[in-house]
């Protein structure tokens, strides 16, 4: 089994595209082969060298494309929003027409199922599946019917050939160009109200969001079944907040997840017990150090009114 999965990444985003890459490899299916495309936004040489050992070691391939960076210049930034976080509305012009199928994923996340139980979902009436974007409120925005479901688009299958019929990709560079003032999410936004609800949705365990530790049940079409199993057993671990794993205050329920598989690639501490040490020592400090200022900030403010 063949295995096309798109990818894009900066060289800030490196490690962690590696750190997913590893978690995707190690949980697959040894039977199945991987094609990997990364939608290159100036990954360093040396990067470069790790992420192909890395993907070459399990013995699947990779691609690495130079993206135009000119193409996305004036498109709206923010400091959650890098410029990479675009390139994937590309994708039809960048890789092999000879796939009609393809996984699209996100670099800050952790694979923790066999991706092949994704793979071989069934989408051939729809542009893409997906797991919906809980609580937001984007239908007036974006230009969509009221009721239309909002997918989150870290994780995507999507049927090419239904995406080049289509012409997705020119639709959403449009929908930027005319309309940058109603993005919040980037390019996110631009998909969801091109493709406009011709999508199908996944189990959220494929796509497990941080705000579904908090999600109330109005807010989300997810049954309670569904979002107790997207908790308690993911497939896919989306860190889809600006709070990464990697920020020293991050409290995520499944940030060590991110630091086990990270210490298996050549991106891993070299020495993991320090580390340990500061976060499960120190941090709580740094941490009380914060909720006290803020606490005396609130008091300033209330004897100042």
């Amino acid at each position: 089994m063949e295995i096309c999965i798109v990818v894009s990444s900066d060289n800030d985003y490196s490690k962690h595209l590696g750190v997913m890459l590893y978690s995707l490899l190690i949980t697959a299916d040894s039977l199945a082969k991987f094609v990997i495309y990364v939608l290159d936004g100036g990954i360093s040489a040396l990067n470069l060298k790790r992420i192909i050992r890395l993907v070459n070691g399990f013995g699947s391939t990779i691609h690495f494309i130079d993206m135009d960076k000119s193409v996305y210049e004036k498109y709206p930034l923010n400091s959650h929003f890098m410029q990479s976080v675009y390139y994937r509305i590309s994708m039809q012009n960048l890789i092999s027409p000879s796939y009609s199928k393809v996984i699209y994923l996100d670099c800050d996340m952790i694979i923790q199922d066999d991706i092949t139980k994704l793979w071989i979902i069934d989408i051939s009436d729809n542009i893409l599946a997906a797991v919906e974007d809980s609580g937001f409120e984007n239908n007036d925005r974006l230009f969509m019917p009221n009721n239309t479901l909002y997918f989150n688009a870290g994780v995507l299958l999507i049927n090419m050939d239904k995406w080049r019929e289509a012409d997705i990709s020119a639709k959403a560079h449009n929908f930027i160009h005319e309309y940058p003032e109603r993005l919040l999410l980037a390019d996110q936004d631009a998909l969801n109200s091109v493709i406009c609800g011709r999508w199908q949705q996944l189990h959220p365990r494929w796509n497990q969001q941080t705000k579904m530790f908090r999600l109330r049940p109005e807010e989300t079409t997810f049954s309670e079944q569904m979002l107790t199993e997207a908790l308690r057993y993911p497939a896919i671990i989306h860190f889809t907040e600006s709070s990464k794993p990697w920020h020293y205050m991050n409290e995520h329920p499944y940030r060590d997840e991110y630091f086990k598989v990270l210490q298996c690639t050549e991106w891993r501490y070299r020495f993991p017990k320090i580390i340990k040490y500061i976060n499960y020592n120190i941090k709580p400090f740094v941490k009380f150090t914060y909720k006290t200022l803020d606490c005396l900030k609130s008091v300033w403010k209330s004897l100042h009114l």
